[in-house]
């Protein structure tokens, strides 16, 4: 029988959703049980691709004795940490107090009302049942001490709050001697950050390159180049089939954690394409194109939205779908073995198991680029026949959102309006199944159903996607809509003292113990809060209303510290530092051939520069007031609200930018 997660629709849940264990989803019911049974609670929280979560549920969760032991005498609540980020963060800081580190699965012991006591990731079965008994004595033996370490966690937990908005604005920010500060962090011989394991941090990467670009900082510029190659050539990126794994467990990008998750691709997607603009490298287009072609091929629903993640395991192994042996690959391409392992650097660069091979890139073996799809996709259709890993289809109002996102980037650098269309049709799948008729957003859908309260993050990272789709089409509907959820999130999560965003609404507090939070460090994807800056900013430009400038001037004067202390981790409030503090420039081309001018302009790498475009009058907006000649297609080069005399052609603009850029450094 299942216990009761059965009709929840999370993938993750339904994991769980026939453990002998009594599972409560997360919700005002357990909390409630619990305070009439006296009983503590155990908190598990997870994901679907998470491969230690898999490990735990099969040695522990579906075990007759450790279900016994936890329903006699604990209420257990199961969450999944993408539909719940709020609850996740908020026991997330509680681990790390405890122990000093986090991770998942992250299993809580707490009070009735959700006060954590305890907490611990990982456990095999042994030492959770050791662990089960000893908390149950504990708690009624000698429940004060549970109290007290309740009430410690939780007020270092208000303490690390505060402790956010404990720096004082400077004088401003020197952004090169914060550039600076970082490098003994960064891995200068392989990329990324030193040490491993490695996540990619595609905003801190972005960062750079905007950073490198601008100032003309050779060794930025090196830096990332060496990344951005060393994370395509190596494990961390599916050489076969496109798309990232979301980090590499060694040093070198060698050896992946096998799961892909839609956030990570979309993120690295807008990063290599973005990267080709400013290069033109045809490496970075390929990765990026790959990647976009394993998104339609694979995460894609038939709605038009993505998925969430594919997991890393297959069979009950982890990374058993991409590992290779030597003899199928004989098998398999016959004549074209030879090339294959040039093709894929087989050697130093390459993973290898117990005889199987994770394939890596060489560039040696793209002399013959024909040759070299053909051997991709045999390996790719031989590789589907395999038993896929597990997919995670529900899709996430904020992840589909930088997915989006990263389809007007690639249609940007590589002039490809077939990525538009995609975007467009995924935003309005996505606005018709998410948001109702008073501009709110729910985070999660699934099997026709929206469900969880919106987050910021949800409502920050699709007010992005559709300015954004504004800028690629022209359509001033996906601006007009973008407002209108600026409205909602300023109603639902806006803190009037501090100006910054509370994570969650306070309006959908399920338990007084997980009070709304505010998250404001850039780690692999951007911080709501900073996310909800950059759009301040973005808004300014486009509608000159004063008030998105200083609501975005105001929270990034409160970040300037933070900045400097911790430039690795604020990354996306530096780009939108230097956007605020160097020269912006506003392409804005009107006429009738505004389209494809655009386009071009789009697919060059300028810095600090926006491209609008309008086909036809737009009197209200400020760009494009005033800017009209019937019949005639014109470029304007704008700053600080004031415009040059306008360009006929792309060339004649690139000119005038060039000739500003000059004299202002």
């Amino acid at each position: 029988m299942p216990n009761h997660l059965g009709n929840e629709l999370s993938p993750y849940l339904q994991q769980h959703a026939h453990n002998p264990v009594n599972w409560y989803p997360w919700g005002q019911e357990a909390f409630e049980k619990a305070a009439r049974d006296n009983k503590p609670v155990i908190i598990s929280i997870g994901y679907s691709s998470c491969h230690w979560c898999h490990v735990m549920e099969s040695e522990s969760f579906e075990d007759d004795d450790v279900a016994q032991g936890m329903n006699q005498n604990f209420i257990s609540i199961k969450v999944d940490r993408e539909e719940h980020p709020d609850v996740d963060a908020h026991y997330m800081n509680a681990i790390q107090i405890i122990s000093g580190r986090g991770g998942w699965p992250l299993n809580i012991f707490a009070l009735p009302d959700g006060r954590a006591f305890y907490g611990i990731t990982y456990y095999p079965k042994g030492q959770w049942l050791s662990l089960l008994q000893q908390i149950s004595r504990v708690y009624s033996e000698d429940h004060d001490s549970l109290l007290k370490n309740a009430q410690a966690i939780e007020n270092r937990i208000e303490t690390y709050r505060e402790s956010l908005f404990s720096g004082k604005p400077d004088e401003g920010v020197d952004l090169k001697a914060v550039v600076e500060k970082s490098f003994p962090r960064l891995d200068t011989k392989e990329g990324g950050l030193t040490g491993a394991p490695k996540f990619p941090m595609p905003f801190l990467l972005r960062f750079l390159l905007d950073f490198g670009e601008f100032f003309h900082d050779t060794p930025v510029s090196q830096f990332l180049n060496l990344t951005l190659e060393k994370m395509a050539a190596r494990g961390l990126y599916d050489q076969i089939g496109g798309g990232f794994a979301r980090y590499s467990t060694d040093s070198r990008w060698k050896i992946p954690h096998f799961e892909k998750m839609l956030y990570d691709n979309a993120l690295l997607i807008s990063l290599y394409s973005a990267a080709y603009g400013r290069t033109s490298i045809p490496r970075y287009k390929q990765v990026a194109e790959e990647s976009l072609a394993f998104i339609r091929r694979e995460m894609t629903s038939p709605e038009g939205l993505f998925y969430s993640a594919l997991d890393a395991d297959s069979q009950g192994e982890e990374g058993a779908y991409y590992f290779w042996e030597e003899s199928e690959l004989r098998n398999i391409l016959q004549e074209d073995y030879e090339f294959s392992l040039r093709l894929f650097g087989w050697g130093d660069t390459v993973y290898t198991e117990n005889g199987k091979f994770i394939p890596g890139y060489h560039s040696g073996g793209e002399e013959d680029p024909r040759k070299a799809e053909a051997v991709r996709s045999r390996l790719l259709s031989f590789r589907e026949k395999r038993v896929r890993p597990g997919l995670d289809d529900k899709s996430l109002t904020d992840w589909n959102a930088l997915m989006i996102s990263a389809w007007c980037d690639a249609c940007k650098a590589f002039g490809n309006t077939d990525y538009r269309d995609t975007a467009e049709k995924a935003a309005r799948g996505l606005l018709k199944r998410v948001m109702d008729d008073r501009f709110r957003l729910k985070h999660s859908f699934k099997e026709g159903t929206a469900y969880v309260e919106g987050f910021l993050s949800d409502y920050a990272f699709l007010i992005a996607a559709l300015l954004d789709l504004f800028e690629i089409s022209g359509d001033v509907s996906w601006l007009t809509l973008a407002l209108e959820l600026q409205n909602s999130q300023d109603s639902l999560f806006l803190h009037k003292e501090r100006g910054f965003y509370y994570s969650a609404s306070p309006e959908d507090q399920i338990t007084d113990a997980i009070l709304p939070g505010f998250e404001i460090i850039d780690t692999v994807t951007p911080s709501p809060n900073s996310a909800a800056a950059v759009n301040l900013f973005r808004l300014y430009i486009l509608t000159g209303d004063t008030r998105f400038r200083d609501h975005y001037k105001a929270l990034l004067k409160g970040m300037e510290s933070k900045i400097e202390e911790s430039p690795l981790y604020f990354s996306h409030w530096a780009g939108l530092l230097l956007k605020d503090t160097e020269l912006l420039y506003e392409l804005v081309v009107t006429g009738p051939e505004a389209e494809s001018a655009a386009l071009k302009l789009h697919s060059l790498f300028i810095p600090n520069s926006v491209t609008l475009f309008s086909r036809e009058p737009a009197e209200d907006l400020p760009p494009f007031k005033g800017r009209f000649n019937e019949g005639k297609t014109l470029i304007y080069v704008c700053r600080d609200n004031s415009c040059l005399l306008p360009a006929a052609s792309v060339e004649d603009a690139l000119a005038l930018v060039e000739s500003e850029r000059g004299r202002s450094i």
